[in-house]
């Protein structure tokens, strides 16, 4: 998993090639040390993240 980054421009176009449908994009207005931290930890769990709804979906 890497995140769309760069200008509003460039993330569009990234996200415009994926193959996943939908896709959750977060924009930060300032590239400070804790957005960044956050956004890193958000990429971070989101494999985590896709495990646990596959699950909920594949339980009866």
């Amino acid at each position: 998993m890497a995140p769309p980054t760069g200008t509003p421009k460039e993330a569009g176009d990234q996200l415009e090639r994926l193959t996943a449908k939908p896709v959750i994009a977060l924009r930060f207005e300032h590239g400070s040390e804790p957005a960044v931290r956050l956004a890193d930890s958000l990429v971070s769990i989101a494999p985590l993240v896709r495990t646990i709804v596959m699950s909920r979906h594949a339980k009866p």
